[in-house]
């Protein structure tokens, strides 16, 4: 399995870019990144889901640590 990374050091695979760069009454609202499912720790607990940040900014829910999530498995029987 692969190591946790620190969302400081590296966040994940853009999946989703939700907004365009654009100047809303003379103030920059920065583009909004969204990544695909990955596995997450905020400090508490351990969960998959998408991150959402902003550009040049940490994830808007608090999480610290991200790694992707591992290959579901292999049944051949269905």
């Amino acid at each position: 399995m692969s190591e946790w990374i620190k969302c400081s050091d590296q966040l994940p695979p853009i999946r989703e870019i939700l907004s365009e760069k654009c100047v809303l009454q003379g103030e920059e609202i920065p583009t909004l990144y969204r990544s695909g499912f990955v596995m997450t720790f905020d400090g508490r607990r351990v969960s998959a889901q998408v991150i959402e940040w902003f550009h040049a900014s940490k994830p808007l829910s608090g999480i610290t640590h991200w790694m992707p999530l591992p290959e579901p498995p292999k049944n051949n029987n269905h």
